[in-house]
């Protein structure tokens, strides 16, 4: 989806629900950022979870655009590097020797996870990108289902060394999924071959993304929240950050989005007056990212980008204007934001044809902000303001585009009152008050 423009002229009318306003909130993921912060943009923060206890990170979500056979590292709070030896696990796993390593574990050799994609860890690196059946770390078995490994992984925690073998995934049906690897230290001692059931043996990670393995303590993790309870993961992970002119590959904390959450970035723009003008939506896990802040090394202090990000969510379908206004740093590991809600309000007869609308503030004193989410473009459609007695004071024809439109109201021109705004094509409206106030 874009969010576009469309230039009207003169001013625009319209109007929604009265608690568009902004509200103030934080994370706190914690000196030296040792918890991750769960947050729901509609009921604020979920939860706080530990980020150092666990190692490996099991997608546990059916196949589907939603999940995938993906397993995650933890590289920068758990210390873990991944390196595929590119051996058979089979032949090889109790024969390695220190000799076999040799060339394959550098840093620029690394295997790290997608930072735009729950569906790729680092394990699933150096598959064959033609190759559908090729997952990295296992090939999928079209006469079963299951997805069976023969790689042998190199993985650093810390100042140890495991080798790793990730010999199955058993997909079907989705209550039975499981993983099944193999793990030990590098000198064969600690072998053991785990499971990670979706739901048996009194686990139950069926409203989970993923799973977590402790390779040190050797137990499975229940560290998340229900993937329905949240948006938004306040976290550390590994990106490419500037430092000055070079990029570089490093540890950086910032903002993941959930399953199908739909983020648009603008830049230097007052959201309260602004329009809507062309902002990508797009859907990948760091479209919020680390970015919208610097930090200013001769004054030691972190810096707040002007950064605005409109927000759709998935699990409740509503809209939200997200900017950041402080940030603590690995000091308090607090982010400091303001939020505020574009929900849609009831629409009527309009079929299929609008997702959801907002006019926000309302009451509005000489701007309100209107926002529609259009499942199909619309060439003729009108704008009709009327009064209280049912006098048109204001009327606009106009088109709009599919996806996510914006318009800018000077409400200053109108009397204070309530005013009723129609918006249709012919075949659909939508109805609404909007209040004015000055």
């Amino acid at each position: 989806m874009r969010l576009r423009t469309l230039l009207l002229g003169a001013a625009l009318a319209t109007g929604i629900q009265a608690n568009a306003q902004w509200v103030a909130d934080s994370v706190i993921t914690g000196p030296g950022y040792t918890n991750d912060g769960y947050y729901s943009l509609k009921n604020g923060n979920v939860s706080a979870a530990a980020n150092t206890n666990w190692h490996l990170g099991f997608q546990i979500t059916p196949q589907g655009p939603n999940g995938n056979a993906s397993i995650f590292a933890n590289h920068v709070m758990g210390k873990v590097s991944v390196y595929s030896l590119h051996m058979k696990a089979s032949t090889s796993f109790t024969t390695l020797a220190a000799g076999d390593t040799v060339g394959k574990t550098s840093s620029s050799m690394a295997l790290l996870n997608s930072d735009t994609t729950w569906n790729r860890g680092a394990f699933n690196q150096l598959n064959n990108p033609s190759d559908p059946f090729d997952f990295g770390w296992g090939e999928y078995n079209i006469t079963t289902h299951d997805l069976n490994g023969d790689s042998l992984f190199l993985v650093k925690i810390d100042t140890a060394t495991y080798k790793l073998w990730v010999q199955s995934y058993h997909s079907a049906p989705s209550d039975s999924i499981r993983w099944g690897f193999r793990i030990a230290k590098f000198d064969g001692s600690n072998d053991t071959t785990v499971v990670v059931p979706r739901h048996a043996g009194g686990y139950d990670f069926t409203s989970r993304l993923f799973a977590y393995y402790n390779a040190t303590t050797k137990t499975i993790l229940d560290r998340e929240p229900g993937r329905y309870d949240w948006d938004l993961l306040f976290t550390r992970y590994m990106d490419t950050a500037s430092q000055g002119p070079i990029f570089l590959t490093q540890p950086v904390a910032g903002v993941f989005s959930n399953f199908g959450v739909s983020v648009a970035e603008a830049h230097n723009i007052d959201p309260d007056t602004a329009n809507y003008q062309n902002y990508a939506r797009g859907k990948k896990l760091n479209e919020i990212g680390y970015d919208w802040k610097h930090y200013d090394q001769p004054n030691n202090q972190w810096l707040i980008d002007n950064t605005t990000y409109f927000i759709k969510t998935t699990n409740t379908g509503e809209y939200y204007v997200l900017q950041f206004t402080a940030f603590g740093g690995a000091t308090t590991g607090k982010y400091v934001f303001r939020k505020k809600y574009l929900a849609p309000t009831s629409v009527k007869n309009i079929n299929t044809a609008v997702n959801a609308y907002s006019i926000s503030p309302n009451p509005a004193q000489n701007t309100a902000n209107v926002m529609i989410d259009a499942a199909e473009r619309a060439d003729n459609a009108k704008m009709i303001i009327t009064d209280i007695t049912g006098k048109t004071v204001q009327q606009y024809s106009f088109a709009i585009q599919k996806g996510v439109n914006g318009y800018s109201l000077n409400t200053a021109s109108l009397p204070a009152g309530v005013y009723m705004v129609l918006i249709t094509n012919g075949s659909w409206k939508l109805t609404d008050k909007l209040l004015v106030q000055h």
